[in-house]
């Protein structure tokens, strides 16, 4: 998936000139404006008692399963396909419980929506296994992370966003 800010402008190829960068900007020939917008990205927080359940990435990073969503697919759709093809668990998408969405920079030429499901253990079925999208598949707990990981901000996130998922599937929120 490609999104990065253009060079020239869409409509008639014409040179951009920012308005508001690097989310607007107007083309000097045709006066459109053009936009620049984030990719949106469903993850799926799959809880377990205390656990959450993370993969691992090619560069050794555990993070939650989920990916960009794909032009005409629904968030909820994609976060239960990514869950299947991370780790072999499927779910009903009508099982998930949006916790929150927030807009996040990934470096300066990325930008993402970030739409964040999630749904216990139980709703889920199937033998957990990783797929072809991720090296390993665990459930962890914030203890269990704290030991392998060490870093305390990964730690926090982890405790906070299992907080959020408690919180939604109590029909509350958290700020």
């Amino acid at each position: 998936m490609v999104n990065v800010p253009p060079d020239y402008c869409p409509h008639c190829g014409g040179e951009l000139t920012g308005v508001d960068e690097p989310t607007v900007q107007r083309c000097e020939e045709c006066e459109e404006y053009v936009f620049y917008n984030p990719t949106p990205s469903a993850r799926l927080w799959v809880l377990d008692g205390e656990a959450m359940l993370l993969v691992t990435r090619p560069d050794g990073r555990w993070i939650t399963p989920g990916g960009k969503v794909e032009v005409g697919n629904d968030p909820a759709e994609h976060a239960a396909v990514e869950l299947e093809e991370e780790t072999s668990l499927v779910v009903d998408p009508d099982d998930l419980v949006l916790v929150e969405t927030s807009t996040y920079v990934v470096d300066e030429a990325f930008h993402c929506v970030g739409i964040r499901f999630a749904v216990e253990r139980a709703a889920t079925s199937g033998t957990i296994e990783a797929g072809s999208d991720a090296g390993a598949v665990k459930f962890w707990t914030a203890e269990e992370l704290a030991d392998y990981d060490g870093d305390a901000v990964s730690v926090a996130r982890f405790r906070e966003r299992r907080h959020k998922a408690r919180a939604a599937f109590d029909g509350t929120t958290v700020a």
